[in-house]
């Protein structure tokens, strides 16, 4: 069944006029083809090396699969979502699936929808509305100040009219939100200059997503990789803060947290190693305890020794 343009595009620019939305997904499976050695069996073929270093050409054989089984939930603006699930369950393709940002030649199947209206694989007025932020900080310049990576975030994302005064007011307002005011005039850096922590930094990538005045839905991946506890937890936390206060969404996959951290999420979607839903719900840990533990389902401890 064809999914009407007009009508995903009627509710992307509701959203963008409403503070409040639903964002569904359900029934979602991804299959991804087969894939067949292009460059031939031998590994010492010269062709097959010079594809993969100058081209990233993927050159293994895979046979198809599929990596999300009938995945399916929901967030409301001001919650965050917690995606958990063990390497290769599929946490990350889900979160593409919901922001549009599927490999062409993957296979969507079911529904995403905004406040009930189903987007479509590919729409780029969602695509810029629902921003989708990696573990990877290799994208700032160093040698700009937070401030000023975020000033120039707003000059790009800014609608062409707007003032030097709102653009530093928007920038104010995201470095108060994510806790940022203090190193506002530090570099970001780099390994090889020194500038914010690590904790800040990828609070930096964050906000320069954020930032952008089109954006109401955030699916990060993985952002807490790399980072001390305390680091993660205050990153989660501020997330979630802006979340509220801002009436934004957020679906963020994490790998083995802590406890603490999994009490600052609204909502949790764990995923079974075969890509299937094994919880969705409030973060109720008498209930989660009841699931993991008392039934016998296998789910990874987190840093604590908790249900994450």
């Amino acid at each position: 069944m064809g999914i009407s343009t007009h009508g995903a595009q009627g509710a992307i620019d509701e959203c963008a006029k409403d503070k409040e939305f639903v964002l569904s997904f359900e029934d979602i499976t991804v299959h991804v083809p087969a894939q067949s050695n292009c460059c031939g069996s031998n590994k010492k073929s010269p062709l097959r090396n010079y594809g993969q270093e100058y081209f990233g050409m993927s050159v293994e054989h895979r046979d198809a699969f599929y990596t999300l089984d009938r995945v399916s939930g929901y967030v409301k603006s001001g919650e965050t979502l917690l995606v958990l699930g063990k390497s290769g369950s599929g946490k990350s393709t889900l979160l593409r699936s919901l922001c549009g940002r599927l490999n062409q030649t993957d296979e969507l199947c079911g529904n995403v929808s905004l406040n009930g209206v189903p987007i479509g694989k590919s729409n780029q007025s969602w695509r810029r509305m629902c921003s989708y932020v990696s573990a990877d900080d290799g994208t700032h310049s160093p040698v700009l100040t937070v401030g000023e990576t975020f000033t120039f975030a707003a000059q790009c994302t800014s609608d062409g009219h707007s003032s030097e005064e709102e653009i530093e007011d928007t920038v104010d307002f995201f470095l108060d939100a994510l806790g940022l005011s203090h190193v506002k005039d530090t570099v970001v850096g780099d390994e090889n200059l020194r500038g914010v922590s690590g904790g800040q930094k990828r609070r930096v990538t964050v906000g320069e997503m954020m930032i952008d005045p089109s954006a109401r839905v955030f699916c990060l991946d993985n952002i807490t990789d790399g980072l001390a506890s305390t680091d993660s937890f205050s990153l989660i936390q501020q997330i979630s803060v802006a979340c509220k206060k801002y009436r934004l969404a957020a679906v963020i996959t994490l790998l083995q947290p802590s406890d603490e951290i999994v009490q600052l999420f609204d909502k949790i979607l764990v995923l079974s190693s075969e890509g299937k839903t094994t919880y969705f719900g409030p973060v109720d840990r008498g209930t989660l305890q009841s699931i993991f533990l008392d039934e016998g389902v296998d789910a990874e401890k987190g840093e604590s020794g908790g249900v994450a």
